[in-house]
């Protein structure tokens, strides 16, 4: 039995452990390709409100516009490419006062065959309501969520490519979870897909968002991460880490960042003004051996677990 607290940032994981338990229930989608889309109105309930995502999402009232099918693979390979099944969703609510569809917060892409050498793997879609795939929180294949700890509003569609590893990704049917970090932000995402690169330029696969004094990291990496001094943990080969910086971190312009790849100056992007920065908090994996002849406690970040023995 694996158990493990990702994230405990209270917000977020009162939608995510909800879905979670959800997943084996909507795991599989209807075949059809439309998707009716709810009106939107603005709820009484002022708390946790994005202003700037709620105002401008209603004046565009989720626009049915359709992306032209843009090029950007760098040398596309159709082969390469695998849809999702699932046309459209919407995920998150403005407010306690409404609810989430579960069932369109998944998206099914089934994977032939994975090689994974001199191979990167892609999370493609199109996205409505944030501003890139940093603001947004994702699951794959029941896996720890990554992103939505900046959240920056933006009313129009853009297309988003974020690298993720591998070892993620299974072979056969795969699943991609979207959730909302917070009650107060709705976003839109269509066209999912899992995108293989095997000619491209080599990079450090590190991809940031700054907002003020708060810089978000987000990385693919097998082996050990260190940040600015500080152990991050790798899962899956994935790991994300939100820093608060100094005036002298902000006056050097870079945090250091040590992988198995060496030692590297991260330079800051340019700082985006957000909606809210959630707090950081993370915890260490926890496994445990559960026997049905034998009873089990333990405690793990000042939670008892117990396991009673069946008779």
């Amino acid at each position: 039995m694996f158990i493990f607290a990702g994230f405990t940032k209270e917000d977020r994981q009162k939608v995510r452990s909800f879905k979670l338990r959800m997943m084996d229930k909507y795991i599989y989608h209807s075949e059809s390709n439309d998707v009716n889309l709810p009106e939107y109105s603005k709820s009484k309930n002022q708390g946790h409100r994005n202003p700037d995502i709620i105002e401008k999402t209603n004046q565009d009232s989720f626009p049915n516009k359709i992306l032209s099918n843009t090029t950007f693979y760098g040398n596309e390979n159709l082969d390469n490419i695998f849809a999702s099944e699932e046309k459209q969703g919407i995920i998150g609510e403005f407010s306690e006062d409404e609810s989430d569809n579960v069932s369109d917060n998944f998206f099914t892409i089934v994977i032939p065959e994975i090689k994974k050498q001199n191979t990167k793997a892609y999370l493609v879609y199109d996205l409505f309501g944030l501003d890139s795939y940093h603001s947004v929180s994702r699951s794959i294949n029941k896996n720890i969520a990554f992103g939505g700890d900046i959240i920056v509003a933006n009313s129009k569609w853009s297309l988003q490519k974020e690298e993720i590893a591998l070892n993620s990704l299974e072979k056969g049917k795969n699943t991609i979870l979207f959730t909302s970090s917070l009650n107060g932000v709705k976003y839109k995402v269509k066209n999912v897909k899992i995108v293989f690169e095997n000619n491209f330029k080599l990079s450090d696969n590190i991809s940031s968002l700054l907002s003020g004094n708060n810089l978000y990291i987000k990385g693919v990496e097998n082996g050990s991460v260190n940040i600015k001094g500080k152990a991050v943990s790798s899962v899956k080969g994935e790991y994300e880490a939100l820093l608060n910086l100094t005036e002298e971190d902000k006056d050097k312009g870079f945090v250091t960042i040590t992988t198995s790849n060496g030692i590297k100056e991260y330079k800051f992007p340019e700082s985006k003004s957000s909606f809210k920065t959630l707090s950081e908090e993370r915890f260490a994996p926890l496994v445990i051996n559960i026997s049905k002849d034998a009873e089990y406690t333990n405690t793990y970040e000042g939670t008892t677990i117990s396991v009673e023995r069946i008779l």
